[in-house]
């Protein structure tokens, strides 16, 4: 019987629950009986560990079902404590988490954005794409608009999860490399031995089993560490929201030195938030939990236990500040974990997805590839886990070489993504005029703008300046320009400064109507929905066939047996 069925999930929750909470009993008698605090931590990060490494390794498996959707049988309840799990790596990074005791900076407004998010999918996406059978986002869109749109879908998806991938793998291994401590090289090689392993035998059904002993793991860990806080105020460490650990002061009610970027506040604005939610409403791995489930209301009701788990979550978890290196012990090991089981659950779900789309929608059309039916199964897994291999590799190679703040590039990721798939997603569900044409063209638009915004703010501020009539940002506080943008550009050394530098002034704080570079997923929404209405109304309406088939998308029944309509 696979690890995915209701029963094994179930008592992998509990089991992994009751695991995590006598071993963090155990570990505190040992130190206090004088253990070495450096032991304690180590053994608190490596019980957890062990038990991820062996739920993925026993999920192992040689059926295609199961590689890609953990064999569409996973209940709405467990698909959405996955969900949970890996719904904390970008809380954590963004510092959403609203613990009481770990009162975090622009917190809350965070937590309304990624779990608006969960809402949006909820109403307007996850249950559709349950009832189209489809394997993968890209798939539905394919369906829906065509050849192209599924090609552009594809590469959209390619940029956003090797981002995401990057920036969860570089805050893992610096948070590895602070708590225990490891040499970041080590470290690195250590978090992408335990992505491979969880991810690799069994795919999709052991991502759902690894999952669900994280969000465990993450509960009582978090509980733990909430309790211990209350018996030690002062000189509380707590996770960095960067991902990244170091000295600090008591937690307080004030946000760790440096947790707020320092271009205007940028986690406290609107714009983002928008970015956050659309972004989280049309990520392909955030969405894959729908398409786990056994049906459509499953699907509803996954992303109704996301939420309330989500919730359970967001009370308890420690929100940022940092970890002083001879604090090291029972406390210090269970921050490390909690982190490091949320990074591991976001970068497992996104490297299968990556892989999936790459092999599913891209490897597996070309024509040396459209295998016979009973060639299909065994073509999927021989190209799957090889793709799942390198991905892991190349993103914990640019982790390395990315010098971009995790959170900045997370923030990029979700305003790619509500670009170039959340336009074509909601109306390609919710209105019928939208023709293959208008969804391309949407696409195109909304996701190039907002390239095109990232690349000149950053490398070329000064042709966004005098070429694209951008403007210096202004602080949120007093209203002031950041950056006098005339006096840097009268400066010849600055000027000739092409591609910037990390240090020049107008890097990264210069752009249109005051919108920050990692925000301009605002613009590219709104080009991509004005694009594809405009171009659909122009142009001839869809096919008959292709009503037809939206219409049964929404039918109770679905798209099961049913061909894709014709272009």
């Amino acid at each position: 019987m696979a690890l995915t069925a209701p029963h094994r999930l179930g008592r992998i929750a509990a089991g992994a629950a009751l695991a995590f909470a006598l071993c963090i009993l155990a570990l505190a008698l040992l130190e206090g009986a004088g253990v070495g605090g450096q032991l304690v931590a180590w053994m608190t990060i490596a019980v957890p560990f062990a038990l991820y490494a062996g739920l993925g390794l026993a999920s192992s498996t040689s059926d295609s079902a199961e590689l890609a959707t953990a064999g569409s049988r996973v209940a709405g309840a467990f698909a959405g404590m996955a969900a949970a799990a890996q719904w904390s790596a970008a809380a954590f990074i963004l510092g959403a988490p609203a613990a009481p005791a770990f009162a975090a900076y622009g917190g809350p407004p965070m937590l309304m954005a990624l779990t608006g998010g969960y809402v949006l999918a909820a109403v307007l996406i996850a249950p559709f794409l349950r009832n189209s059978c489809a394997r993968t986002l890209p798939e539905f869109l394919g369906a829906r608009y065509g050849g192209l749109v599924r090609l552009l879908a594809v590469a959209v998806l390619t940029v956003c999860a090797l981002l995401l991938l990057t920036a969860f793998i570089k805050a893992a291994v610096a948070a590895a490399a602070g708590t225990l401590p490891f040499p970041e090289k080590i470290a690195r090689a250590a978090m992408l031995a335990m992505l491979i392993v969880c991810v690799l035998p069994g795919g999709m059904a052991g991502v759902t089993a690894t999952q669900v002993a994280e969000y465990a793991v993450l509960l009582v860990g978090a509980l733990a560490a909430l309790l211990m806080s209350a018996d030690a105020p002062q000189g509380v460490p707590v996770i960095a929201a960067h991902g990244g650990i170091a000295a600090s002061e008591t937690v307080g009610l004030s946000p760790a030195a440096g947790v707020a970027l320092p271009a205007a506040e940028l986690f406290d604005n609107g714009e983002l938030m928008l970015c956050l939610m659309t972004g989280t409403a049309s990520l392909p791995h955030m969405l894959i939990h729908s398409m786990i489930t056994r049906g459509m209301r499953q699907a509803r009701a996954s992303a109704t236990w996301s939420l309330l788990f989500v919730i359970m979550l967001a009370m308890v978890l420690p929100a940022q500040a940092t970890l002083a290196p001879d604090n090291a012990g029972l406390f210090s090991g269970l921050l490390g974990v909690i982190f490091l089981s949320a990074m591991l659950a976001g970068t497992s779900a996104l490297l299968l997805t990556l892989a999936s789309s790459l092999d599913h929608d891209l490897w597996r059309a070309l024509p040396a590839w459209r295998a016979p039916t009973e060639a299909v199964g065994a073509r999927r897994m021989s190209g799957l886990r090889p793709l799942m291999l390198i991905a892991a590799v190349l993103a914990a190679y640019a982790a390395q070489k990315q010098a971009l703040e995790p959170r900045i590039m997370l923030a990029c990721a979700f305003s790619l993504s509500a670009a170039g798939l959340f336009p074509a997603l909601v109306l390609g569900i919710w209105w019928r005029r939208a023709s293959a044409a208008g969804a391309a063209a949407g696409m195109v638009a909304g996701f190039a703008l907002c390239v095109l915004y990232l690349v000149v703010s950053r490398y070329f501020p000064q042709a966004a300046i005098r070429l694209f009539g951008m403007s210096a940002l202004l602080d949120p506080i007093s209203g002031r320009a950041l950056v006098d943008a005339q006096r840097v550009l009268a400066d010849p050394g600055w000027l000739a400064d092409v591609p910037a530098s990390a240090a020049n002034p107008l890097a990264g704080n210069v752009g249109w109507l005051n919108i920050d570079p990692a925000a301009c997923g605002i613009l590219g929404l709104a080009a991509g929905f004005a694009t594809l209405i405009v171009v659909s109304l122009l142009g001839r309406a869809p096919p008959a066939e292709s009503r037809a088939w939206l219409e049964a998308l929404h039918a109770p029944g679905g798209l099961s047996g049913r061909d894709s309509p014709e272009r």
